[in-house]
């Protein structure tokens, strides 16, 4: 029954940590550095939102470019293999 719960939350969990850990990196970044300035509690969520969803379709079309490019090449070498 435990292991079953997990499975079905785990997409939830996986979200929710993708978003705790960009909150974290642009809160150290805002420390560590003197070029980001974030205030006000609304620009916090809404930065951390903009970079999560950002990275997240990074992620998603990424790997289409990346693969139709692999593809690409693939199919060159067969038309010049058979010309």
């Amino acid at each position: 029954m435990g292991a079953t719960i997990a499975f079905t939350r785990a997409p939830v969990m996986l979200g929710s940590t993708a978003l705790t850990a960009t909150l974290v990196g642009l809160i150290v970044t805002s420390v560590v550095t003197d070029g980001l300035r974030i205030s006000g509690l609304s620009t916090w969520v809404v930065a951390t939102v903009l970079v999560w969803a950002i990275a997240l379709a990074a992620r998603l079309l990424l790997p289409l470019v990346m693969f139709k490019e692999i593809l690409g090449r693939g199919a060159a070498r067969g038309r010049s293999a058979t010309a």
